[in-house]
Parts: structure tokens; C-alpha cells; sequence
């Protein structure tokens, strides 16, 4: 027992100067854009980290969490308090936070490595009154397979450099396929308050909304109603509002699309709004691969900027349609895959590429799709005859 608690003391020894370490270096640059260079200039290198890991290892369980307790942050400007909280989470076996460590240790080694000028994985959260609480880990979890097991992924609106930074080097084949629909697009925004006046918090918004949003909504109703058998798709509390205002459609909400075959038989889809989540969401999903990949990251500030894409019409003159995207590489993908492939997953319930649909799309979206039509709100307030004399023109 005596030598174990020697070995664990030693290990200890390691674990404590690079969890200061940490702690001081952040403290010091709360963005984390000097991290770095200050934990080199004070010596810990990459290999150090790496150390501090296999030490770690002594007292850890097999489940990696995401999270950094704030507990293990809170005591500021103490060295010794911190190193005796760390101790003693370790001693007893506290797995949260010592797993939690070693990814931070993991991170922190390997973008070290990768000659990283600033930290891209490791976000510092800020709690009450600007004091750092805690330390937010994004990192890519894939999955383990047996030696030599045959593997096919199988996601025809899939991200191949995203799927290869999750399931490792895999041949791609393309197999692009037209889908066989009639595709009208709405290219005014229906973003998710101005159909149910509400915030993201629940409350009404008020002002022009407050007469606005059920006038949209009924709209929306009455056009979906015109098409008693077309499957209606949206955000889950969009779907929601509607259903509770009287929609009959088939429903369906984005998050809770892929692999169902529910809708397969119907013939119609109308694609209500998008699902765009906030920059600050993504980018936390997106860190993990820019860091798996060894390149920095690129954050904005508000909102995302806009581009204009060109819809890919069937026939005339391109429409040009504004579109939010992301600067950084790794965050406009992931945007693209929560926002865009979600869509057009929507899209195929009905499955479009066996027989033929009818598919409206009420959003600024540019998706992988042949629009044959481009319409106006007051088309589509004016009903199904209005639209469809538009497509017989088109």
C-alpha cells in the first residue's frame, strides 16, 4: 500500500504543474490566442502534456466526457487549493473530472504539436461577474471496429472530409442521381419568429409580429391544407405551432428525419423554414475537426455573413439567392450539414429519386437541387394554381 501511494504520488507530481500550468496561462489571456507560447516559454512542451496524460491514466475509468467540471476551476489564484482539488479528485477516482482532464491534456499535446499558434479545440467559458469557470473540450469521437472489418458508409448527403476525420481513410464513389421532382422555391426567409412570434426563450416578440406571425401561419395552413396529403417539414417548435393552429398534414420535424421511411408512399413534401443553428453552436461542433485536422480556426463575431449562390435551375437565367455561410472551412461544413443536408433529407422522405414529386421549398436555401421554379410569398398566399401556372411557364 506504501508503494502504491508513492507511485500515485509521483504521478501526482506530474499531473499538478501542467493543470497550474494550464490554469495560469489562461488566466493571463482569457481569449487563449497567447496559450500557448507562454506554456512553451515556461517548458511544457508537447511531450510534458503527454506525460501528464499516462499519469493520468492511474486514476481514470474508460468513459471520456466533454465537459471540465467548473468545480475544478473555481479556485482561483490558488495554487495550492487547485492542486489539492486536483489531487483529490484524482485520489478518488472522481472519473468526470479526471477523464475530463486527460482529454484536456490529449488536446493541448497534440495542438502543440501540430504547431498551433492558439488553442482551436479548448474554449475558455466565461461564468458570472467575467471570471473563467470552466473549459469546454470539443473533440471528434470515433467509433472502434475489429481488425479488418469491412466497412460501408452510406450517406449520399454526407461530408467525405468530415466522415474521414470520424471513421478514418475511406475510398469515395459518387453516385449522383437527379431526383425526379418539381421543385418550387420560396425564397424569402421564413425563419422560425416571424411564423411563431416567438424568441428563442418562448416569449412573444410583439410588435409588427404580434399580427404578422398568425397571419403567416395561416397562410402556411391553408396552403398546406390545398395539399391534404403532402408531408409539411420544419423546425420541431415551427411543426409544433402549426399542428396546435389546426394543421392535418403529415408531419415531420428536422433532427428526427434520417433513416425514416414513414412518408415513403406520399407525393408531396413542403419545406417550411430551415434549421440554422447559432454560429457560436457550430463553430464549438467545428473546433473539433479543425483540431483533428491540425489547421487553426477562424471565429466571427454576430451573426453569419452573407454570399450570394446561384441556384440550379432547369431551365432560364440562373437565380442568384443570399445565403448565410461560415469564413472558416471546417464550420461552413458543418453548417452546411446541419442546415442544408437536413433540408434536403427532408426532401427525400418522400423519396424523390424513385418516383416522381412535387417538392416546395419556403426558404433561403441554395440546395443540391434543380429548382424548376422560383415564386413569391403572394404566390404562395394565392394557392396551388397560382404557383402551378408558374412552373407550367418556367
Amino acid at each position: 500500500a506504501e508503494a502504491r501511494a508513492d507511485a500515485l504520488a509521483d504521478e501526482l507530481s506530474l499531473i499538478r504543474p501542467a493543470m497550474i500550468a494550464l490554469r495560469d496561462a489562461w488566466q493571463a489571456d482569457r481569449t487563449g490566442a497567447g496559450v500557448y507560447a507562454e506554456l512553451i516559454a515556461e517548458g511544457f512542451t508537447a511531450d510534458r502534456f503527454k506525460a501528464a496524460r499516462t499519469a493520468l491514466s492511474q486514476f481514470e475509468a474508460a468513459t471520456i466526457t466533454q465537459d471540465i467540471d467548473a468545480a475544478a476551476w473555481a479556485a482561483q489564484g490558488d495554487g495550492d487549493a487547485f492542486g489539492r482539488k486536483v489531487e483529490k479528485a484524482a485520489e478518488a477516482q472522481q472519473v468526470r473530472i479526471t477523464q475530463a482532464l486527460g482529454r484536456l491534456f490529449e488536446t493541448v499535446a497534440h495542438e502543440i504539436e501540430a504547431g498551433l499558434a492558439a488553442p482551436v479545440a479548448v474554449v475558455f467559458e466565461a461564468g458570472r461577474d467575467g471570471q473563467a469557470s470552466a473549459l469546454r473540450i470539443a473533440y471528434v469521437k470515433s467509433p472502434t471496429f475489429s481488425d479488418h472489418a469491412p466497412f460501408l458508409h452510406l450517406d449520399g448527403t454526407g461530408d467525405h472530409d468530415m466522415a474521414e476525420a470520424v471513421f478514418g481513410p475511406m475510398r469515395l464513389e459518387r453516385h449522383r442521381v437527379e431526383r425526379l421532382a418539381t421543385v418550387t422555391q420560396v425564397i424569402k426567409t421564413f425563419s422560425n419568429q416571424s411564423i411563431t412570434g416567438k424568441n428563442k426563450r418562448g416569449d412573444l416578440i410583439g410588435g409588427n409580429l404580434s399580427w404578422q406571425a398568425p397571419a403567416l401561419r395561416r397562410d402556411l395552413i391553408a396552403f398546406a391544407h390545398a395539399k391534404p396529403s403532402a408531408l409539411v417539414v420544419g423546425n420541431k417548435t415551427v411543426i409544433e405551432t402549426l399542428k396546435a393552429e389546426g394543421l392535418q398534414n403529415p408531419t415531420a420535424h428536422f433532427g428526427a428525419l434520417r433513416g425514416q421511411n414513414d412518408w415513403e408512399d406520399l407525393a408531396e413534401v413542403i419545406l417550411v423554414g430551415r434549421e440554422q443553428l447559432p454560429p457560436q453552436a457550430v463553430e464549438l461542433k467545428a473546433r473539433a475537426f479543425a483540431s483533428k485536422a491540425g489547421v487553426p480556426f477562424q471565429t466571427i463575431e454576430g451573426n453569419y455573413p452573407e454570399a450570394e449562390r446561384a441556384l440550379r435551375m432547369r431551365s432560364g437565367p440562373p437565380v442568384l439567392i443570399k445565403t448565410r455561410h461560415h469564413p472558416d472551412p471546417w464550420a461552413d461544413r458543418v453548417l452546411s450539414q446541419t442546415r442544408d443536408a437536413e433540408a434536403l433529407q427532408a426532401i427525400d422522405r418522400v423519396r424523390p429519386m424513385f418516383e416522381a414529386a412535387t417538392v416546395y421549398v419556403l426558404a433561403a436555401l441554395c440546395l443540391d437541387l434543380t429548382v424548376d421554379a422560383v415564386a413569391s410569398r403572394a404566390e404562395l398566399k394565392a394557392g396551388g394554381d397560382r404557383i402551378a401556372r408558374t412552373i407550367a411557364q418556367a
